[in-house]
């Protein structure tokens, strides 16, 4: 991953777990290095406020429960998991667990490190930012093991679990064995358990960074970053950013809002059953975008870019499914992958409107960027454009249905390839389609 590409959130982020604060002082001089607009976006410092070594005041500490009133150390040496399940036991039902700056080893000889039930409910952990709490697992596990698991049960007025504003570190590279998931939400009744996940860097876990087998968690302006490469290196398959396991599964749904997924060895989120919504996100530099499955009930991506994929396409379904969830683009860029930016091999829907796809199938030996076969697909699309296709046609679509309203493509009249029985009502040859969504640089935990 080239420092040109990294945005600034995963930068630091990466620097804290190399070295802590002395790396992350050094993150000036490799800004230097990076594009203009990269560095626009840091703030102004502000000359009007004292240097942290000047402000003498001791601050009042926050209300909630605190690590260190149970014998934390937050030195990273030190294993803290039972100073920390300690704290979440005097904050249940509905408080708040302090966390401080440093680093907090978890999970020494522990499979399942932080392990909250239904007397946790209504609990907050928060830390004080993602580049200055780091929660990190021991290293040297043998057998299959979790960061946090959240078990639900009854719900009440005050069900739920929050999570924010920290680091959630795998170590997964210095892990003896390849099955790990960073926060685990294990199987309830199916009716949805609400987890909110705000502000945090989920970061190095064996497998997936998020294993969610419950619908109804919630995650906000975090960095889901480089999962799954222990598994990859041991074993050749990957790990996911997120990952639901929920199953044909209509109630609630996966939100994922304003996050970074970067560097994931499989797909940036994994839909294997139920309701996902990606909105305002980056997928960049992972194996895949988004995978569906048999058990999707409805994939929905808006204003997101989905980049640089290694490995499989932008969005897609595994083949032996015949049907893999409907899907809904709106306001989409998938660029720069060596397979198509769309590949169903299987029944549902695409709808959407402004879907920009551009250099994709560069390596693959699939007939077009977009590639819909076997059951096919009924589609109710605005404006779908397809440039720079590596090899191949634009589309190749069989046994589809519906309608395109506009088709761009950038390519000879004879590379727009195979539309089955879709009705285009007008077909342009122009490169001029533009769709605005963030960059990495724009989303992602607050470093």
């Amino acid at each position: 991953m080239d420092d040109e590409d990294l945005s600034r959130r995963a930068v630091i982020a990466l620097l804290a777990v190399a070295g802590g604060a002395t790396a992350i002082n050094q993150l000036s001089s490799i800004l230097d290095s990076r594009t203009d607009d990269a560095r626009e976006v840091l703030p102004e410092k502000d000359p009007d406020k004292p240097h942290a070594s000047e402000e003498t005041a001791t601050p009042e500490p926050k209300p909630g429960v605190h690590l260190e009133d149970h014998g934390g150390i937050a030195d990273g040496e030190t294993d803290d998991t039972e100073a920390l399940m300690a704290a979440l036991d005097e904050a249940a039902p509905d408080g708040t667990v302090r966390l401080p700056e440093g680093e907090i080893l978890i999970g020494s000889g522990l499979a399942d490190a932080i392990l909250l039930v239904h007397r946790h409910r209504g609990v907050t952990i928060a830390g004080e930012g993602p580049d200055a709490t780091r929660l990190k697992m021991a290293p040297g596990h043998n057998s299959v093991h979790r960061g946090i698991v959240i078990t639900p049960s009854r719900r009440d007025d005050i069900t739920g679990i929050t999570i924010r504003d920290l680091m959630l570190d795998g170590q997964g590279l210095k892990q003896d064995y390849n099955i790990a998931n960073g926060i685990e939400v294990q199987s309830a009744n199916g009716n949805g358990y609400p987890v909110e996940i705000r502000n945090c860097v989920i970061y190095d876990w064996a497998t997936n960074g998020l294993q969610l087998r419950e619908p109804g968690t919630s995650i906000y302006d975090s960095s889901i970053l480089l999962n799954g490469r222990k598994q990859e290196a041991e074993t050749g398959r990957d790990g996911h950013g997120v990952a639901t396991s929920i199953g044909n599964n209509p109630n609630g749904q996966t939100l994922i809002q304003r996050c970074l997924l970067q560097g994931n060895t499989g797909a940036g989120a994994d839909n294997s059953g139920g309701n996902m919504v990606i909105t305002g996100c980056v997928i960049d530099d992972c194996g895949y975008g988004v995978k569906q499955n048999d058990t999707t009930n409805k994939q929905i991506i808006e204003n997101t870019r989905i980049s640089n994929l290694r490995t499989e396409p932008g969005v897609y379904n595994i083949p032996p499914d015949r049907t893999g969830g409907d899907l809904v683009l709106n306001n989409v860029c998938i660029e720069n992958a060596t397979d198509p930016g769309l590949l169903f091999p299987a029944g549902g829907t695409i709808t959407g409107d402004q879907i920009l796809i551009k250099n994709t199938n560069t390596e693959a030996s699939q007939p077009a960027a977009v590639v819909v076969t076997d059951e096919g697909r009924k589609f109710d699309v605005g404006e779908l454009a397809v440039y720079e296709t590596g090899t191949g046609s634009a589309m190749h679509l069989e046994n589809c249905t519906g309608s395109i309203d506009r088709l761009v493509h950038d390519g000879p009249d004879d590379s727009l390839g195979q539309l089955s029985d879709v009705a285009v009502d007008t077909i342009a040859n122009d490169d001029s389609m533009a769709v605005d969504v963030p960059r990495a640089i724009d989303v992602g935990a607050s470093l």
